[in-house]
């Protein structure tokens, strides 16, 4: 049966998705898209996609980021009707751009003469995240091929599955009909199925297009890839052999959100030591520097107990993977280091893949070349700088695998039994501020992976994220720990709907009652040496919530528990929210 315009485009733009490597599609309702929910129901039915119903866009655009974060950086596609709704991607969006997660925001509209005649639930689309995050518009009056050639060239396609360099927009107008032919009359009960009849075009879509695709691939030689990592940014070959980056004694790595993960690798070729964050992705390792801020902290010009000739100051490199952004002891010694500085680009991409806030580099590379992993000599000089910084005494570490080095903040034991309870193939996802802190001063096992939204550290989306990293069916046990304010910012998360696969998941809510992130910060200094302003500080900044978690969690249906302990040795299937009281800093 011949199927609407719409519907024929929309079968076009899924099985491009298809080709390209998208397996899990989080679908939003609507009208406008309707067409695409119709097609994606098809592409389901025939086993070639995974589909996440979710009523809120903006929890449905973090719930792909953590699918696309679980799955190892896999396109992840959602979409969403007209108007607000594509409004309400902004903030994923916003995070995936800058720490280089592939989303694909497939996003319906309506025609130009609509818009131009006030239309219901029409808004500017086109551009509507900004410049950062361009828009692939494909029109009413598009051929068929060309939706589908744009969609392929925008994602930069490389033998048929999209690289992981960050989101993109395509928007897509849909004209009536938005419902597929079914032919027979209405309410006859004869017809065409739908489902059945729009598989079969989409699986004569999807041979055309990969046969089309693979014919425009042979004709056209391969892009060089990121991975020969000796491209270099704003230097030539000369002034590269003249930095002597591996020749360099006294050289302190620091990693980062996003690092490349051959980083441990590159510490123990060329034996230097390693300051990882936990976002890092480094794993235990005899090259880590386990209390780096204390260490760092004695070292700094100008902080208390700094000595000249500490080892600080003997630095003579300072190489910095991905985005380090945990500490302001790392921050200083980026920014004041005697040394130079070698900034490596977050992997595998996304804005401001460099990092450098200082704007101290002296040189900017991709990725890790290739060259910096061959083994380097061990000289007396090295060796005894490795010993130098490993070595150091560690406080408090109280024996546990997870230790944390001091405990000084309310919710640090919480987060330290969870990153204890993790073994080998689990995934912990980390929400942001005191939280990624507190797990920043601890070790975890090795294989265990942790995520957190770092590309611009926002409170948004992170019960959604490690949904979505649950979806994935990747790990042996999820965790997510977070405070009360983030959970409450995304609580519209949990509402799952009936008929829609549970995630296995247990969430940690620290309830120290608001963002006590400010409290360690200069804010807690004016609250605390200045009685007047502590309510300002308390209800402008803190902002201490009156919800009830355990009620809330009923409403939505989800298991709520006290007993951290007993449900992290006895985790059930489903979600489990998991409050831990702790007391708030001005109380």
């Amino acid at each position: 049966m011949s199927q609407p315009p719409s519907l024929r485009r929309a079968s076009l733009i899924v099985a491009s998705l298809i080709a390209l490597g998208v397996q899990d599609i989080v679908t939003c309702p609507g009208s406008r898209n309707a067409p695409l929910l119709y097609v994606a129901a098809a592409a389901e039915a025939a086993g070639l996609v995974r589909l996440h119903p979710r009523s809120d866009e903006r929890s449905a655009a973090f719930v792909a980021l953590g699918l696309s974060l679980g799955s190892g950086h896999s396109p992840v596609a959602v979409t969403t009707t007209s108007g607000t709704a594509v409004a309400n991607l902004h903030p994923a969006m916003l995070e995936a751009a800058y720490a280089g997660v592939p989303i694909v925001a497939l996003t319906a509209d309506r025609t130009a003469a609509q818009r131009a005649g006030g239309a219901n639930q029409s808004v500017r689309q086109s551009g509507i995240f900004g410049p950062d995050i361009e828009t692939t518009f494909i029109d009413i009056e598009a051929a068929e091929f060309d939706a589908s050639d744009a969609l392929r060239d925008r994602l930069g396609a490389a033998a048929g599955v999209a690289t992981g360099v960050g989101p993109i927009h395509l928007n897509v107008e849909f004209a009536e009909p938005l419902v597929p032919a079914t032919g027979g009359e209405p309410d006859s009960g004869r017809g065409i199925d739908p489902i059945a009849d729009l598989t079969a075009l989409l699986r004569r879509d999807l041979a055309a297009i990969t046969a089309r695709w693979r014919a425009a691939e042979a004709s056209t030689a391969a892009e060089p890839s990121d991975a020969d990592a000796s491209r270099h940014l704003g230097l030539g070959a000369d002034d590269r052999a003249a930095l002597d980056v591996t020749g360099t004694d006294r050289t302190l790595v620091v990693a980062g959100s996003g690092a490349d993960p051959r980083v441990a690798e590159l510490c123990v070729a060329q034996g230097w030591p390693l300051i990882a964050e936990i976002v890092a992705g480094a794993g235990p390792g005899p090259h880590r520097v386990t209390d780096y801020r204390r260490m760092l902290d004695e070292g700094l010009a100008g902080a208390s107990g700094a000595a000249p000739g500490s080892l600080v100051d003997a630095v003579e490199q300072v190489i910095v993977f991905g985005r380090p952004t945990l500490s302001r002891q790392v921050s200083r010694l980026i920014a004041e280091t005697p040394g130079r500085v070698i900034a490596v680009g977050q992997q595998p991409g996304g804005i401001s893949r460099v990092f450098d806030p200082a704007l101290r580099a002296d040189a900017k590379y991709r990725a890790l070349p290739h060259e910096w992993l061959a083994p380097a000599p061990m000289s007396p000089r090295r060796s005894s700088w490795l010993r130098a910084w490993t070595s150091a005494p560690v406080t408090d570490r109280g024996g546990d695998v997870a230790a944390v080095v001091t405990v000084p903040d309310p919710g640090a034991a919480a987060v330290r039994q969870v990153l204890a309870a993790a073994q080998a193939g689990d995934a912990i996802v980390l929400g942001p501020s005191r939280v990624v802190r507190h797990a920043d001063q601890c070790e975890v096992a090795d294989g265990v992976t942790v995520y957190s939204n770092r590309g611009v550290s926002g409170i948004d989306g992170v019960v959604s994220t490690a949904i979505g990293v649950a979806l994935t069916d990747r790990f042996g046990s999820v965790r997510a720990v977070m405070g009360d304010l983030t959970f409450l910012h995304d609580m519209g998360g949990l509402q799952l709907g009936r008929g829609v696969r549970q995630p296995n998941l247990q969430i940690v809510v620290v309830n120290d009652d608001g963002g006590t992130i400010f409290s360690t910060l200069e804010h807690g200094e004016v609250a605390r040496r200045h009685p007047a302003a502590r309510d300002v500080v308390a209800q402008l900044l803190t902002t201490p919530a009156s919800a009830d978690i355990e009620l809330l969690c009923q409403a939505m249906g989800v298991r709520h528990s006290r007993d951290l302990a007993r449900e992290l040795a006895n985790p059930l299937p489903g979600v489990t929210v998991i409050e831990v009281s702790a007391d708030a800093p001005f109380s």
